[in-house]
């Protein structure tokens, strides 16, 4: 690999976004889905960086199933998302904890020079110039396993969503009785306020309001782009928490 001109690659799905990257680096590939990069992959195709959205379309795999093909293909990842949208934080986190991406630059703030630092950071190990809220949010990482401890809790936020919050159906979804579904969302709750507090920066509620499961129905709502990816079940059911340097 040439130190100063990386090969680098793009997966997103929207062909406007690449284009800074197009500027910061000589060489730039762009892949918009998981299932062309495997290909490419599978047939001999290997890039010294990537930059990986985690939102690639509906009903295909997310980021979080094209960064750890990238990795295992010895490529350097960034996450690379506007971290302001729906599900982005939850998805930055999981990548970190389950994956070991640790690098995330917003697109919000990205340019030129941003996408250049990074870069040598991931390559060289060199300081990247993260945001506070941002290396923040990745030092609490593993908040997420707190949120998805397992696949019937996934199923579960995917229900409060579909059901809006009814839990007569949600618990005949799940096979449990009312009981066990109210002590899943407390516990669920519990682990909500966490992330708001330690990922969002919000205040804990008071007391009195610790309790309100409308708050778990917003945030099953507010962040349905990452409890609704077709391939995070894959990833709760066979997640790493000590994954590979990214």
């Amino acid at each position: 690999m040439n130190d100063l001109r990386p090969r680098v690659l793009v997966v997103e799905d929207h062909a406007a976004d690449r284009v800074l990257c197009e500027r910061a680096f000589d060489t730039v590939d762009y892949i918009p889905t998981v299932s062309q990069l495997e290909t490419a992959i599978g047939v001999g195709e290997r890039w010294d960086l990537a930059f990986v959205d985690f939102h690639l379309g509906e009903q295909v795999p997310s980021g979080l199933s094209a960064m750890r093909s990238l990795l295992a293909s010895g490529c350097k990842v960034v996450a690379y998302t506007p971290m302001g949208e729906s599900g982005r934080t939850l998805f930055a986190a999981a990548a970190r904890h389950w994956l070991g991406v640790k690098l995330v630059v917003s697109k919000d703030f990205a340019s030129e020079s941003v996408l250049r630092a990074y870069a040598v950071a991931a390559l060289t190990g060199a300081q990247a110039p993260t945001p506070r809220n941002i290396a923040n949010q990745m030092h609490n990482a593993q908040l997420i396993d707190r949120l998805i401890p397992n696949g019937e809790r996934l199923r579960m936020w995917r229900l409060l969503h579909h059901f809006a919050g009814a839990e007569t159906p949600i618990s005949r979804e799940l096979g449990i009785s009312r009981r066990t579904l109210n002590e899943w969302k407390a516990d669920a709750l519990d682990a909500v306020l966490d992330v708001l507090e330690k990922l969002f920066g919000q205040p804990r509620p008071p007391e009195g309001d610790r309790r309100n499961f409308a708050i778990l129905l917003n945030f099953a709502s507010e962040h349905r782009m990452f409890f609704f990816a077709v391939d995070l079940p894959k990833f709760v059911d066979e997640r790493r928490t000590d994954g590979p340097t990214a």
